[in-house]
């Protein structure tokens, strides 16, 4: 578990340290640490070096990161789920000024599960009703960005997230 804490938070960090305070705090309440029962085997150590388990591999199906090329200028990476074999993406899109760049970027990751989606330093006009329809975000954090809703857009979160 401190392993797949470490890789998000490498990553994470990368984003400056003034969120880097909050992804501390943050990440505490999303990814719980597990203590180890004494009557088991201690945990074998964890890796000096986070790195994530395949970027944009789409091995896992939609559980993976899409492909690179697909989601440009956004990024993505794979992190140790809380279950073996399983991973955890986390998608960054940074520095987006144009409505169409981040539309197709979003169309890369339909059909996807995005754990952790990071918008950070965008100017943008208002989000289209339906930016990220067909992907699954479970959560987002929008840093640093100027950021407009459509009329109706979080009335219909359900069918537009």
């Amino acid at each position: 578990m401190v392993y797949r804490e470490a890789a998000l938070l490498t990553f994470l960090l990368s984003l400056g340290t003034c969120w880097a305070k909050t992804a501390t705090i943050t990440a505490h309440h999303l990814i719980p640490e597990t203590v180890p029962d004494e009557s088991t085997e201690p945990p074998s150590p964890a890796p000096t070096e986070a790195e994530p388990v395949a970027s944009y591999s789409n091995k896992n199906g939609n559980w993976a990161c899409p492909r690179r090329e697909d989601i440009h200028p956004c990024t993505c990476i794979e992190v140790p789920g809380k279950v073996a074999g399983e991973v955890e993406t986390v998608a960054l899109c940074r520095n987006i000024r144009n409505q169409k760049v981040l539309s197709d970027s979003m169309k890369g990751f339909q059909h996807h599960r995005i754990d952790y989606f990071v918008l950070d330093s965008c100017k943008l006009p208002p989000f289209p009703n339906g930016l990220m329809h067909n992907v699954d975000v479970k959560w987002i954090e929008v840093l640093n960005s100027t950021v407009q809703f459509q009329n109706d857009f979080l009335s219909c979160s359900k069918g537009c997230l």
